[in-house]
């Protein structure tokens, strides 16, 4: 089941919706892949860019956090770190390496879900004071 971005998943905050928007469209691409059968090559090059962005995306918040004093910057660090954790070892747990399984696509759904909707706009206030756009 895809994940359909609506005005509820904006943090109010462009370069960060943007993101947030490429991690979806990202998701919705594995997920459609695995829907349809696609490749296990085809699939792991998909979930390899997903994981990419995320590292991506996670050290462009850690960054504003840091600019910007973000009080709550390392319990939300913790929160990064623990969804990378978690991605790597889902990886590790299947022997025969084909990792876009439907537990992998589950969590990265609620991952994205929760992570937006509620860690995320909870330091999106902040940073709008401090002028980010």
């Amino acid at each position: 089941m895809p994940i359909i971005w609506d005005k509820t998943f904006s943090v109010g905050i462009e370069s960060i919706d943007s993101q947030h928007k490429k991690l979806i469209a990202i998701f919705n691409e594995l997920n459609a892949a695995l829907q349809d059968g696609s490749s296990f090559d085809k699939m792991d090059v998909i979930f390899s860019k997903i994981v990419d962005y995320t590292i991506e995306h996670f050290a462009y918040e850690e960054e504003l956090f840091d600019k910007y004093n973000y009080p709550d910057t390392e319990n939300h660090k913790r929160k990064h770190q623990y969804i990378i954790d978690e991605i790597e070892v889902m990886k590790k747990k299947d022997p025969n390496k084909s990792i876009v399984s439907l537990e992998l696509v589950t969590f990265l759904r609620k991952w994205l879900q929760k992570h937006i909707l509620r860690s995320d706009k909870a330091y999106s206030a902040f940073l709008i004071k401090k002028g980010v756009v």
